[in-house]
């Protein structure tokens, strides 16, 4: 019998909350990773669709679309299906979705595409399906970023390069207002006090199931995770581990001048057969 370790681990940078001591509710969160903030709740508002291009399972894309689902529909963050693919880096799912006519310039509550969900997570292959599906290359967000300048902050320079010859352009940056160093030390960030294991699926262990799932969490001021929501999820179940594993973490809480305060944080949740 094979052995299952599972590892949960932090990733990515945190934005904190603006919110009052003691409260968890209309968080406002500065966006970061390149992706707008996700809203504060599970998965229960995306389609079978997304669910399905999130977590790579591909029979359920090609029976859905058979059945003539929405394939442009949104989420509460405004994320299409394809954005939901084009992050995980899954070719088969992209095509299909191309295929079906989804849009590949759909954008989300903040101006984020398909195009540069694949540039931010290192997606080449993606980042040329897309192209070829008619991605606009020069598409700017909410605040102004683009493809090419999420594949530079995150230091995937051969995406730089197939951006540019596509006909990418940096628009200049504009340099934003000195931050006072009494802000600066103002806040503190969450700290992880325990590791809860997630549980494999027994679909998961006869498919040899592997990878790490992607959530975006809300950390409430009293350091338990009130919401969880999938990013980039794994097939058999495992996305729905990863949020039961999520929702049991414990944070020593953020604060904001001294007083705990909600948090957004990344987070990933790491399956492995041993």
């Amino acid at each position: 019998m094979r052995r299952v370790l599972v590892i949960v681990g932090i990733l990515l940078g945190p934005c904190l909350a603006p919110t009052q001591p003691g409260q968890a509710g209309n968080v406002e969160c500065v966006k970061d990773g390149g992706f707008s903030a996700m809203p504060a709740q599970d998965d229960t508002d995306i389609t079978a669709l997304m669910r399905a291009a999130r977590d790579g399972e591909i029979n359920d894309i090609e029976k859905l679309l058979k059945h003539g689902v929405d394939v442009n529909a949104m989420d509460s963050s405004g994320w299409t299906a394809l954005i939901y693919a084009s992050a995980r880096g899954d070719p088969k799912s992209v095509k299909l979705l191309l295929k079906a006519n989804a849009d590949a310039n759909a954008k989300d509550e903040g101006g984020y595409t398909a195009l540069m969900a694949a540039a931010q997570y290192g997606h080449d292959s993606i980042v040329k399906l897309l192209l070829s599906g008619g991605a606009d290359v020069n598409a700017v967000t909410n605040d102004g970023r683009t493809a090419i300048g999420l594949a530079a902050k995150s230091r995937r320079s051969q995406i730089g390069e197939i951006l540019k010859k596509a006909g990418a352009q940096q628009p200049p940056a504009k340099p934003g207002p000195p931050i006072p160093s009494s802000v600066k030390s103002s806040g503190t960030q969450p700290v992880l006090l325990n590791s809860p294991m997630p549980n494999y699926t027994q679909r998961a262990r006869d498919g040899g199931v592997q990878g790490v799932v992607h959530l975006r969490v809300l950390i409430g001021a009293d350091g338990t995770v009130k919401r969880a929501r999938v990013l980039i999820g794994l097939p058999s179940g495992l996305s729905y581990q990863a949020i039961e594993a999520a929702l049991r973490l414990l944070f020593k809480p953020a604060t904001m001048n001294g007083q705990p305060v909600a948090f957004w944080k990344n987070v990933i949740v790491e399956f492995r057969l041993r």
